[in-house]
């Protein structure tokens, strides 16, 4: 019997068929021509699709070498010197605290405390620890990971009117599904505000490397640092777009994710 393997996080129901149908489609062009996405006024196909379906700029849309990249983007970007500070969660992905190691800055933690049934945000103790210690960057993830806990709607926004000093992430990369997404409106309200999302989880396309940020009106330091003159990988560009137009596919794919879920928090 086949193992399947969970411990980093990928998704084990694959890609929709598009994005295979889409890699037998690449073309030589693909690996010996640049882009020609500039012609057109903007970055790459990629952030042009994304910048329409969040009806946002094209400059405001960010694109890495998936949500890795990206973070290690924001920190490279803003913290620059030894008593600039980086604001994580506790019971977090160890690598927050890295990419703040590589830039000599200091890395600390606010408290994800543990409930009744599940995993919480202390909004309280995060606000107090924000205010003594005033981090020039703020990481919030959601769905966090290990801990599976997300930030409601409300606290997010609570925070969000309280951190304007700061450049606040939202790393939404276990996010899975686009009912009532409030990243537009987010983005939009909050001018230091950078939500990143991935290709990895739900489109089950790590192999590829793809993740993008929806950012604020105010943060033009990493728009400048994030673009690529000649352009992005071509033919990851491709399988992305090619999981974009399988919405059917892939929102099968959240449903069973969220009765996994629902199955676990219950048992």
């Amino acid at each position: 019997m086949e193992k399947i393997y969970l411990d980093r996080n990928e998704n084990n129901y694959g890609p929709s068929q598009k994005c295979l149908e889409a890699v037998k489609l690449v073309t030589p062009d693909l690996f010996n021509i640049y882009s020609s996405a500039y012609k057109a006024g903007y970055k790459s196909t990629l952030s042009k699709r994304l910048s329409d379906e969040f009806t946002i700029s094209e400059d405001r849309v960010l694109l890495g070498y998936g949500a890795e990249d990206l973070l290690k983007q924001v920190v490279q970007t803003y913290l620059n010197e030894k008593e600039d500070k980086l604001l994580v969660p506790d019971h977090s992905w160890w690598y927050y605290k890295e990419i703040a190691n590589e830039t000599n800055s200091i890395s600390l933690e606010y408290p994800i405390v543990e409930g009744e049934d599940s995993y919480e945000y202390d909004i309280t103790k995060l606000l107090d620890i924000y205010n003594a210690e005033k981090p020039k960057v703020v990481f919030i993830a959601s769905p966090n990971n290990p801990t599976g806990n997300s930030i409601s709607g409300d606290q997010l926004t609570y925070v969000l009117d309280r951190m304007g000093e700061s450049v606040v992430v939202l790393d939404e990369a276990y996010w899975f599904s686009s009912e009532n997404d409030k990243a537009t409106e987010l983005v939009n309200k909050y001018p230091n505000l950078i939500i990143i999302r991935t290709f990895s989880k739900l489109y089950a396309l790590a192999g590829i490397r793809i993740g993008y940020a929806i950012i604020g009106e105010q943060l033009n330091q990493i728009k400048k640092i994030s673009n690529r003159y000649l352009g992005y990988n071509r033919i990851s560009e491709k399988i992305a777009l090619a999981a974009m137009d399988s919405s059917v596919y892939y929102e099968d794919i959240a449903e069973k994710m969220a009765a996994i879920e629902l199955f676990i928090s219950v048992s």
